[in-house]
């Protein structure tokens, strides 16, 4: 009889016991693992009285949370009691609408929805969500497709993901730019000339820089497609520069508008090497300039030419729209990353709507350059390397098969971060 006493109490007590917790965990709303319930599809999740807690599926905010109060709520006591009571802080206030955006610290959140005004007053919360303009462009050249999807086939569209370079300056040190084409909306403004044949640098005489300005920053060829484009004359009407003009013009580039993010993108080279073309290539990377180039046309070892072998220039190669690496390409260590560069359509000189084919290494640096735009927009405090290092970390791996040797099987990628 004590033996049955002694377990039918121990048993009444372990139900009071339970009974006790459940009503625990029902006034104060006690929850577990808040990032792995916000993701859940089941609404409510959890109810603390009145107040209850939605779903909400997408990119979270870590930490962060809005609320909806009922249309009689004190906001201004509300916030007071919530920054003077708790660790959390106040984001965003919509009084007039009664809503309030709170960022809580890990494990601090069950101390802003257990306040009795948020008790009494609240109607629902849930996990803050991300949200961006896609700008999904349909019909999209294939250079940009390829580019923002890791596999083949081609989708026919090109996502920014509501990142388009803007607040960043691109320079474009090649054959001038048409600036009246309506690709560029205006964005076009007068660089260095370093031809000094009397013709503008808002003009092209030759077709190469406009179609390399297009694919940087137009509003159809585009991948950044709100920079601002700076159109340097480094090379004639027949396509040929000197060593000291293109210098001449990275500096101007370097000396420009000191407080603007900014990317010199040159595609050319051939002419063999220079140490003093290097070391200006050095110097504005070193001033916080992000320089892209084309890794040549010769079917050689990159690091044969200059600009290409320049160790803090991002380098690329061209690659066509079935990942094969275009045949004319250079190639090897020296070389960074591959993009698109065969039959590249783009922005022509010869009328205000024009489009032209192209190919070439040519075609393929501006795509990075464009995306090195993008990056800046992003992560405005990056250094030259940190973009360098982003574009080529983030590219897809192992797409080519039979590169030459030591050269990067990494092709060029873009996503929002």
């Amino acid at each position: 009889m004590h033996r049955r006493i002694v377990i039918t109490s121990a048993i009444a007590f372990f139900l009071v016991g339970l009974v006790t917790i459940f009503a625990v965990f029902a006034m104060r709303g006690e929850m577990v693992d808040d990032a792995s319930n916000a993701r859940k599809r089941d609404e409510p999740i959890v109810s603390i009285g009145s107040l209850r807690l939605l779903s909400a599926v997408g990119d979270v905010i870590p930490n962060t949370w809005s609320i909806i109060f009922q249309d009689n709520a004190p906001m201004d006591l509300i916030i007071d009691q919530i920054v003077s009571r708790t660790s959390c802080t106040i984001r965003d206030s919509y009084a007039d609408v009664k809503i309030l955006s709170v960022t809580c610290p890990t494990l601090s959140l069950t101390s802003l929805v257990t306040l009795g005004i948020v008790l009494r007053y609240g109607v629902s919360y849930e996990p803050e969500l991300r949200w961006t303009s896609e700008q999904t462009q349909s019909n999209a050249p294939w250079g940009l497709d390829r580019t923002d999807q890791r596999n083949l086939p081609l989708s026919g569209t090109y996502t920014t993901g509501g990142i388009d370079g803007t607040g960043v300056d691109v320079h474009v040190l090649d054959t001038g730019v048409y600036a009246a084409h309506t690709n560029f909306g205006g964005r076009v403004r007068a660089g260095y000339d370093a031809i000094g044949d009397g013709a503008a640098t808002t003009t092209d005489c030759q077709g190469h820089g406009t179609h390399v300005a297009g694919t940087i920053g137009g509003s159809t060829f585009g991948i950044a497609k709100n920079v601002q484009i700076y159109a340097s004359r480094v090379l004639g009407c027949d396509g040929r520069g000197s060593t000291s003009g293109i210098i001449s013009a990275i500096r101007w580039a370097v000396a420009m508008s000191t407080s603007r993010r900014k990317v010199i993108n040159m595609s050319l080279g051939g002419a063999g090497t220079s140490t003093s073309l290097d070391q200006a290539v050095a110097d504005a990377t070193s001033r916080g300039v992000v320089v892209v180039v084309a890794a040549g046309n010769e079917n050689q070892d990159a690091c044969n030419v200059s600009p290409a072998r320049a160790p803090s220039a991002i380098t690329v190669m061209a690659s066509d729209r079935s990942d094969v690496r275009g045949s004319f390409s250079n190639y090897g260590s020296c070389a960074d990353i591959i993009a698109p560069g065969v039959n590249i359509v783009s922005a022509s000189h010869q009328s205000t709507t024009g489009a032209a084919g192209m190919s070439g290494t040519s075609m393929a640096a501006p795509h990075v350059a464009g995306v090195a735009a993008l990056v800046l927009q992003a992560f405005p405090s990056y250094t030259p390397a940190q973009v360098a290092n982003h574009i080529i970390s983030t590219s897809t791996t192992g797409k080519f098969s039979n590169l030459p040797a030591n050269s990067p099987n990494r092709l060029l990628f873009w996503s929002r971060p």
